[in-house]
C-alpha cells in the first residue's frame, strides 16, 4: 500500500453543493481527545420534490422551517 493511502483520513472528504452554499463533509483526522472540535457546521439535507401532494409539501416545508436541535450549548437550525 502507498503511504498516502495509509495516512488518509478514514472518512474521505467530499464537497456537496457549489459556490457559497458548498459544504465540506469528512476528511478530518482526530488523534487526541482535546482535538475534538467542530470546524464545520453540521449540514442538514431534506428531500422535497415538486410532484408531492400539496398537503404533504406544505407539511414537509413547515417541518424543515421549524426544525431545531439543541447540541453543545446551542440550537442548530436550517440556514438558507
Amino acid at each position: 500500500m502507498e503511504l498516502e493511502t495509509l495516512l488518509a483520513p478514514e472518512i474521505r472528504e467530499i464537497t456537496i453543493g457549489t459556490g457559497e452554499n458548498a459544504k465540506r463533509i469528512g476528511g478530518d483526522d482526530i488523534l487526541y481527545r482535546h482535538q475534538l472540535t467542530f470546524f464545520d457546521p453540521t449540514a442538514f439535507a431534506y428531500d422535497v420534490w415538486d410532484t408531492m401532494p400539496e398537503k404533504d409539501l406544505v407539511e414537509r416545508v413547515n417541518k424543515i422551517q421549524n426544525f431545531r436541535k439543541f447540541m453543545l450549548g446551542s440550537s442548530l437550525k436550517l440556514t438558507l
